[in-house]
């Protein structure tokens, strides 16, 4: 994923060509597990991974995970606005799914925080900036997701 991250980066900086990083964790995730159990979490975690493979299908689109129930998909060629619409879509196919598991309906939610890269922006401040966009939207009640204010970045 970093790598992945790396070459779209520097792929910007010749291009300009936007690109919008998405950052998804699953809300409540460490109550999955207390109440259903490790094999069950296992189990979200996979349909979420085939839910977003079937809504993310650009060859372009990388979809990672990159922490125990966190999820990266980065957008290369898609303006911010255009990934917010995506990530509506996420938000409402997640919600309203029932995943079975053994007999059991399982429900779960996702929080968001989504970003495009500004123009001259360090690919660090770039995902600290979305990933601020996350806990924003995990603080405030999750099951939502959080646009990041533009970069402060500017070429000077």
């Amino acid at each position: 994923f970093d790598e992945y991250c790396n070459q779209h980066w520097k792929l910007f900086q010749a291009s300009k060509q936007p690109i919008s990083l998405m950052l998804l964790d699953i809300d409540h995730f460490k109550k999955i597990n207390d109440n259903y159990g490790h094999p069950v979490g296992d189990f979200v975690l996979k349909e979420l991974v085939k839910t977003l493979k079937s809504m993310f299908t650009r060859e372009s689109d990388l979809l990672a995970r990159i922490g125990g129930e966190e999820f990266a998909v980065l957008l290369p060629d898609l303006q911010a606005e255009h990934a917010l619409k995506k990530a509506e879509e996420v938000l409402n196919r997640v919600r309203s799914e029932a995943y079975v598991h053994d007999g059991k309906e399982i429900r779960f939610t996702v929080s968001i925080g989504l970003g495009q890269l500004g123009e001259a922006e360090p690919l660090a401040g770039w995902m600290k900036r979305v990933d601020l966009a996350l806990y924003n939207s995990k603080n405030t009640g999750r099951n939502r997701c959080t646009l990041a204010p533009a970069s402060l970045t500017r070429v000077a």
